[in-house]
This record gives C-alpha cells, sequence and structure tokens, in this order.
C-alpha cells in the first residue's frame, strides 16, 4: 500500500518534471540546494516558492563485515521559501526504505526537517560568498528511522564564482 501511494507520487512529479517552471524569473538561473554534498550559498529570493526532489540510491556489498546492503531514498523534497532577498525558510521530507542481507527490511518517512537559510556576505574578492542554516529535524518519522527527540544544528556556506560560469562552494 505505501509503495503504492509512493509510486503515485513520484510519477506525479515526473509528469510535471516535463513542464516548463521559472521559479526565480526567467532571467536567473534556478540554483538548486536538494540535500546532496554541498548546499548553494544564495535564498531563492523574496516571494518566491522552490520546490526540489529527487531519488537517492546506496547500494554496499563490500563485506561481510558492514550488514547494510541496500538504502533506497525513494521521496527526498525540499521546499524553500523566499521571505526576504537575505532570508528563506526550509522543510524537507525524506521517504525511504532498507534492506539488510535481503533479510531484514524496513520503509517509512524521516523526521521532518525544519530550516531557515541567511545569507550573510556576496562574494568580494578572495572573499567568498556566505550563508548559514539554522536547521533541525521534528521526531515525527517512522518507529525505524526517527531519532526520538528534536535535534539541531548549523552549517556555515560559502562559495566563489569564476569566468565561464565555474564556481565552488563548501
Amino acid at each position: 500500500m505505501i509503495r503504492t501511494i509512493a509510486l503515485a507520487i513520484v510519477t506525479l512529479h515526473l509528469t510535471c518534471a516535463g513542464t516548463t517552471v521559472f521559479a526565480q524569473g526567467e532571467s536567473e538561473t534556478i540554483v538548486t540546494d536538494r540535500p546532496d554534498f554541498t548546499e548553494a550559498s544564495s535564498t531563492v529570493g523574496r516571494g518566491v516558492v522552490q520546490f526540489e526532489t529527487g531519488y537517492t540510491y546506496f547500494y554496499d556489498d563490500a563485506d561481510d563485515l558492514d550488514p547494510f546492503l541496500n538504502h533506497s531514498h525513494f521521496y527526498d523534497q525540499l521546499w524553500r521559501i523566499g521571505v526576504n532577498d537575505y532570508v528563506e525558510m526550509r522543510i524537507a521530507w525524506i521517504y525511504g526504505w532498507d534492506e539488510t542481507k535481503g533479510v531484514d527490511f524496513f520503509d517509512g518517512a524521516d523526521d521532518l526537517y525544519l530550516g531557515s537559510k541567511i545569507f550573510i556576505a556576496e562574494q568580494d574578492g578572495f572573499m567568498p560568498e556566505m550563508a548559514v542554516i539554522l536547521q533541525g529535524l521534528v521526531p515525527t518519522g517512522a518507529s525505524g528511522a526517527t531519532t526520538g527527540h528534536v535535534e539541531s544544528g548549523v552549517n556555515y556556506l560559502y562559495s566563489w564564482s569564476f569566468p565561464g560560469d565555474w564556481s565552488i562552494g563548501a
């Protein structure tokens, strides 16, 4: 049942993916933040609502010491809502499943992620563009995925832009 609902949601998003949407205006490049290796040091801008989604799959069969084999985030989603040009609110939710040695199986939602990104400074020469994310997890996930308590954290983001649409960030 849950997989059927998740498949229907993904099908809806794949159908909508073919539609052209201008999240930050026709003349601007969309800078995505979908939870991955690094997050952008820019915000979406005042009045902008940007929805990002994706699928993540991990597979590990390197040795018998680690019983973890398959892990899928079937429905990663991040909502970025621009309060003004310097602050955005962030809401993320992930549905996933884990399979261990083909025997143990778990599927369900992770804890709800809430946060805000605050833009600090634009790039100035060697000084990078900077922002900070204040974030937390609310224990709303499935019993096998929740931490069971509120967690909080801070991410410091910075990046440099170079000629020819090259950039680097951390």
